[in-house]
């Protein structure tokens, strides 16, 4: 299921943008249905999360009604990645309130134990520039939703944006390796299994 799951999450930008470039919102829509339905499925099976699924259950019919609602299908398109920037503003900002461990500290824990405090306040500001990334990002996507045309707004947002992630994600990796060159880093491998391990929707506080 996390297979399938992550599968759809790669393929959905490239059909969104495969959608805009015929013409037909339809195949995005139908990716983001079964996705979402795969997620909230799975999630509901686990007694911890039914919450979070009957979330996921409620966003998905209101997205559903709002297919048909709108004249302008292409319309609908702008939502799921709003609705994605404004997450992840959530959930890496949230961490940087006083208190709580940040995100990407919370990661290096899990893997390298208690961290040097250089190392803390490295990843505490690494979270600082995903927070400002994602922050901007939303900010594209509606201020391009306006000045420009479908076809480039969906460039930018479907393409150009996974790029400047991976160039991102690659760079901090090299500043990383370079500037604490005695510490083990993960592969890329085992950084996702630490992501899939770790329970980032739970506040972490200082103790």
């Amino acid at each position: 299921m996390r297979a399938v799951t992550f599968c759809l999450i790669i393929l959905y930008p490239l059909t969104t943008h495969f959608s805009v470039a015929i013409d037909d919102p339809n195949p995005s829509f139908f990716l983001l249905l079964v996705g979402v339905l795969l997620v909230s499925t799975s999630l509901f099976l686990n007694q911890r999360y039914k919450t979070s699924a009957y979330v996921l259950f409620g966003a998905m019919g209101l997205y559903f009604a709002a297919y048909f609602i709108f004249a302008d299908h292409f319309t609908i398109l702008y939502i799921p990645p709003l609705v994605v920037s404004m997450f992840l503003i959530w959930l890496f900002g949230r961490s940087l309130m006083p208190g709580r461990v940040a995100l990407i500290s919370q990661l290096a824990n899990a893997y390298h134990g208690e961290l040097p405090p250089s190392l803390a306040l490295y990843t505490r500001r690494l979270t600082m520039v995903w927070t400002v990334y994602f922050t901007l990002f939303g900010l594209s996507v509606f201020y391009l939703g306006f000045i420009s045309s479908e076809s480039g707004w969906s460039f930018y947002i479907n393409l150009c944006n996974y790029m400047i992630i991976a160039l991102l994600m690659v760079g901090e990796y090299l500043i990383r390796i370079y500037r604490f060159r005695d510490l083990q880093h993960p592969s890329f491998i085992g950084f996702i299994r630490l992501l899939n391990n770790s329970r980032l929707y739970m506040p972490s506080h200082h103790r």
